[in-house]
């Protein structure tokens, strides 16, 4: 998955990960490995694997189960230098019709 698509999103670093934001068929999801928060009511330093957050359509643990308990630190990214777009959306086609994107 390719990075790209997150390029215009506006907002916070941290709702990428309370939203899973996505655009164009790609989640956030896809690049998370992994999210630090702290704890509101522990005051501990949490680490979460991408797999611990509960990531589904514009969905994670923080804006559902654990809504408002984490103030979120740092979001870890996993880019691919080989990612290939998707090009499977009627826009991105026509934008493309003829040509060879590759991802950078």
């Amino acid at each position: 998955m390719g990075d790209r698509e997150f390029i215009a999103h506006s907002g916070s670093t941290g709702a990428i990960a309370v939203q899973n934001v996505g655009a164009y068929g790609q989640e956030a999801s896809g690049v998370i490995e992994s999210v630090t928060v702290f704890d509101k009511e522990t005051h501990d330093v949490k680490n979460f694997k991408s797999s611990d957050c509960g990531f589904g359509y514009r969905q994670s643990v923080f804006n559902s189960s654990e809504k408002g308990k984490y103030i979120i630190f740092e979001i870890v990214f996993k880019l691919s230098k080989s990612a290939k777009p998707n090009l499977g959306y009627r826009d991105l086609k026509a934008r493309f019709v003829d040509k060879n994107p590759v991802a950078c």
